[in-house]
């Protein structure tokens, strides 16, 4: 399975009830006999609600957490567990997104901070193949983000979110091959509301955009909402498709199988060249009467580069990296409380 990298787009949107009743607590742990990093959030209160709003980065203020990563580790996977107050599972779909954020590296297509992990309420858990994995520096500044969205019909209280990450360790021969999870969002504006509509009938969004190395795309998948139908990644100017993220509809519109393509299986996947223009094009169906809001369409994948060392700097200056920082800015001015870190060696 493959990671989807998320964006997460500030909006003007109204106060929503799901948000905590309380200041949530924030832990970390390492285990090294797991080769695990563990995240513990709550507990949260939220109240149901049928409809997805706007995605609003100010909506996540109060569950963003920052800290420095510990040590220098290779991510292979994420285990997700949402519990109520007596510990008994939720379902992980109450997390709409999530994102676990670099801010002292450079996001593979945008000018902006790196996107390490992430996941919506259709990825479920995520294990990378054997060989690969995901560097993360240890010292590196990292926040997490995420957004509930509560469904259920019932209101809940006391809600725990746990994330695990696992570790290959650094000793291990074969060395895994180093890649970078990726995203690109059909509607992205650094800063501003990444959402759109569909009228009755539906839509079909596109955008260009050029990686600044070439590498290889090892995997595909795909972030959609409601009567979304596919997200496929095209060659600019031939037209010719790279991948195409297909999507199966239960009869009220929702996803529950996201196809995801695993280039890597069988080979390097396609070759993706530095400068040349692609294109992705997200799909949504509306067989209903009314106009269908608050959509996005995003394609995550795996990129191996073909000479890492080649990675762009962050450049701190930029207008687009600004506006990106200014959104996280916002989300961190009341973060959870007390921070603990535990077991870290």
């Amino acid at each position: 399975m493959i990671t989807l990298l998320v964006a997460l787009g500030v909006a003007l949107a109204p106060e929503r009830p799901g948000r905590p009743t309380q200041p949530a607590r924030f832990a970390m742990s390492v285990d090294s006999s797991r080769r695990q990093l563990v995240l513990t959030l709550g507990p949260y209160d939220l109240a149901t609600e049928p409809d997805m709003p706007m995605m609003d980065m100010q909506e996540m203020e109060d569950h963003s957490p920052r800290f420095v990563w510990p040590a220098n580790t290779w991510l292979r996977a994420y285990h997700v567990r949402v519990t109520d107050a007596q510990g008994h599972p939720l379902p992980s779909s109450l997390l709409h997104h999530f994102a676990l954020v670099d801010f002292d590296r450079r996001d593979l297509v945008y000018p902006i901070v790196d996107r390490v992990f992430g996941g919506g309420e259709e990825t479920g858990d995520v294990s990378l193949p054997v060989g690969i994995a995901v560097p993360v520096r240890g010292g590196d500044h990292i926040g997490f983000y995420f957004m509930w969205h509560n469904e259920t019909g019932t209101d809940l209280t006391g809600v725990t979110l746990r994330i695990a990450f696992t570790w290959t360790p650094r000793n291990e021969q074969p060395a895994p091959q180093l890649v970078v999870p990726f995203w690109v969002d059909v509607n992205y504006h650094a800063g501003d509301d990444n959402t759109y509509p569909a009228p009755p009938g539906g839509v079909v969004k596109t955008c260009v955009f050029s990686f600044p190395v070439s590498g290889h795309l090892l995997a595909a998948g795909a972030h959609l909402h409601p009567w979304g139908a596919s997200v496929r990644l095209e060659d600019s100017a031939t037209g010719r498709v790279i991948a195409n993220v297909g999507v199966d509809h239960a009869p009220d519109g929702k996803l529950p199988n996201v196809s995801r393509r695993l280039f890597g299986i069988w080979g390097m996947g396609p070759h993706l060249e530095a400068g040349r223009r692609y294109r992705v094009v997200a799909v949504y169906d509306n067989p209903t009467d009314s106009t269908l809001t608050g959509l996005m369409g995003i394609l995550g994948g795996l990129f191996a580069p073909d000479h890492p060392e080649q990675w762009p700097a962050l450049d701190r200056n930029d207008s687009t990296y600004l506006r990106d920082l200014s959104g996280f800015l916002m989300a961190d001015q009341n973060r959870p409380t007390p921070i603990t870190i535990a077991g870290v060696r």
